[in-house]
């Protein structure tokens, strides 16, 4: 009886660890990013040139891209705008399209969101 206590216990942490990992946003420079990187038939470089392509044929020349995060199989990228074109002299936050680390999918977000940038000290 002990040992059927114990299995059920082990596979419920199991359980609960895989959702957790699969449902969280992992940021890049993490060691689950690299370990999404090693697992992922299409790395982030990989996304990143197929963000780049969409986004040079979309022709979204006046915002910079960003890399939000990777969630459910997908990586997010969007853009910032530049705060001297704004009456609030503000930067406002895109997610524009994710791409699928399977396939090279890019399906299209087009929501802006809340984001708030974190700069790495030097």
């Amino acid at each position: 009886m002990n040992i059927r206590i114990l299995f059920l216990v082990a596979f419920l942490i199991v359980s609960c660890k895989e959702k957790k990992q699969k449902d969280m946003r992992i940021f890049e420079n993490t060691t689950e990013f690299i370990e999404v990187q090693n697992s992922s038939e299409v790395t982030f470089d990989q996304a990143k040139m197929l963000f780049l392509k969409y986004h040079n044929e979309n022709e979204f020349k006046e915002l910079d891209i960003l890399f939000y995060y990777f969630e459910n199989g997908y990586y997010y990228f969007g853009y910032k705008t530049d705060p001297t074109h704004d009456k609030q002299n503000r930067s406002w936050y895109f997610l524009e399209a994710k791409v699928n680390a399977k396939t090279g999918e890019i399906v299209k977000e087009d929501k802006q969101i809340e984001w708030t940038e974190i700069e790495n000290e030097k």
